[in-house]
């Protein structure tokens, strides 16, 4: 039980995938308004960008509750194996 749960959600590939391309797109997209002043050809890019954001943070939180699920039902687990092995069940 040494892994810690914050970690375990970023080793996902998909999640990994939609963080790099999100970066990239986030990245040309300041870039061309920092260097222009404006967003307005690449609009579109913006709302790829936000997207790519949004599936991101749902992977990310999905994998913790997985990870908060796979640990208690080990724990249940445990806890019914002590109880069987103690005699306390019926």
């Amino acid at each position: 039980m040494g892994r810690n749960p914050l970690f375990s959600p970023g080793n996902k590939k998909a999640d990994r995938l939609s963080e790099l391309m999100l970066m990239g797109i986030a990245g040309f997209f300041m870039g061309h308004y920092l260097s222009t002043g404006a967003f307005a050809p690449y609009i579109f890019v913006g709302f790829i960008a936000a997207a790519l954001f949004a599936l991101s943070a749902l992977f990310f939180v999905l994998g913790i509750v997985a990870d908060m699920l796979d640990r208690i039902r080990s724990n249940q687990e445990r806890i019914l194996y002590i109880l069987k092995k103690s005699g306390m069940t019926r």
